[in-house]
């Protein structure tokens, strides 16, 4: 499974989580594809982004050491550009070509890969209104809260800006396609959420697992039995219904994993199969009157090309307890048999959706040689490891 990540918010982290090839699933060991929603990786997606944080060390499933190790890995940024021909949209971002920049950081020394500055703080705040660069990195610290007259060091590593006394990278570095090996390919701001751009990407994330990662335990069944309940998604022209498999009956979908939260009962109406509108949601389902969650999984699956999606409260027959209980015992095999999850943990509840507007990430445009310009991206990731 693809560990990309970008850089986020701890608060609205979307996923995929990927079974382990039928052997048994749970959310805590399955592997998850981050689809961030305050972005930053959070994802999604610096879309997508050439560098990767990993934990260094792993006791067990939560048990993290909070230190990061960054390395660029251009291979999956590379052929995502070049197979969906992404080059001529590096340029995408709104704003110029290239910030405005002091003298300073106008020269190349800051493209250098042993780059470092000593600098005081005084002299960043002073720059802040003429140089989009110096600004930038006197507000991704705490420097407006230390004296004025402390002198910092600022250096380049790898395809990151640090300061010496900070635990994580204070600005990160992206370029196109022509981009030095040392810098991470990518954009510097998010794809729209539900884009076609947005859309490409995951694809593109799930045919890589599909194709590179079968030694991982991350490639699911390639033909699972379906659960016995499904929803069919249909397309713009034909509406959603529900779908009850036959006793063997095999194929690919996908499962959404969900907050119900407290909800009114109407809303639960619309939400949750019953044994009074069991024969009508078989016929037909209006999508519009499905909560937000229900409407944007219907949407994720038919973008990812696939037919079936299971979800709890659509899919098992909320007022009959004999099969509740005998599909509430299926649950692990349904998720752990799924293509993939859809975790929407963004959502408090089933209302909310997780297909939402996010924030993206400040960035600065530094020219490069010979080259298209390189920015300097602010980092949105604030979480740690529990």
């Amino acid at each position: 499974m693809s560990d990309l990540s970008a850089d986020g918010e701890n608060q609205g982290m979307e996923g995929f989580y990927r079974g382990d090839d039928g052997q048994g699933f749970t959310e805590a060991d399955g592997k998850v594809l981050m689809w961030p929603h305050e972005e930053a990786v959070s994802n999604m997606i610096q879309v997508p982004t050439g560098y990767f944080p990993r934990v260094q060390k792993r006791r067990g499933p939560f048990d993290l050491e909070d230190r990061w190790t960054y390395t660029v890995d251009n291979a999956f940024a590379y052929g995502f550009f070049k197979r969906l021909d992404l080059e001529g949209l590096y340029t995408h971002p709104q704003g110029p070509a290239v910030s405005r920049l002091c003298e300073w950081c106008s020269t190349n020394r800051i493209m250098a890969t042993n780059f470092e500055r000593i600098v005081r703080i005084s002299d960043l705040k002073d720059n802040e209104t003429n140089c989009e660069l110096c600004g930038m990195i006197y507000r991704s610290t705490d420097l407006p809260l230390r004296s004025s007259q402390e002198v910092v060091r600022i250096y380049r590593k790898d395809s990151n800006l640090w300061m010496d006394g900070w635990s994580r990278p204070i600005l990160r570095l992206c370029a196109g396609l022509k981009s030095p090996q040392s810098i991470g390919i990518g954009f510097p701001i998010l794809a729209d959420v539900g884009s076609e751009l947005h859309f490409g990407l995951i694809r593109e994330w799930l045919r890589a697992c599909d194709k590179d990662h079968s030694d991982y335990g991350c490639r699911p069944r390639l033909n699972p039995r379906l659960p016995t309940r499904v929803l069919k998604v249909g397309d713009d022209s034909s509406p959603p219904s529900l779908y009850c498999s036959g006793p063997d009956e095999r194929g690919k979908y996908l499962a959404l994993s969900h907050c119900w939260g407290i909800l009114p009962q109407d809303v639960k109406e619309n939400a949750c199969t019953y044994r009074r509108n069991f024969e009508a949601r078989c016929r037909e389902i209006d999508v519009s009157t499905l909560p937000k969650n229900f409407r944007d999984a219907v949407l994720v699956t038919r973008k990812l090309g696939i037919r079936f999606v299971w979800i709890d409260s659509l899919c098992i027959v909320q007022d009959d307890d004999q099969d509740w209980d005998r599909e509430s015992k299926l649950m692990e095999e349904v998720y752990g048999s799924a293509y993939c999850t859809i975790a929407a943990s963004s959502a408090k509840d089933s209302t909310e959706g997780f297909l939402c507007p996010r924030d993206s990430a400040s960035f600065v445009r530094v020219p490069i040689p010979l080259r298209a310009p390189c920015s300097f991206v602010e980092l949105l990731m604030t979480f740690t490891a529990m």
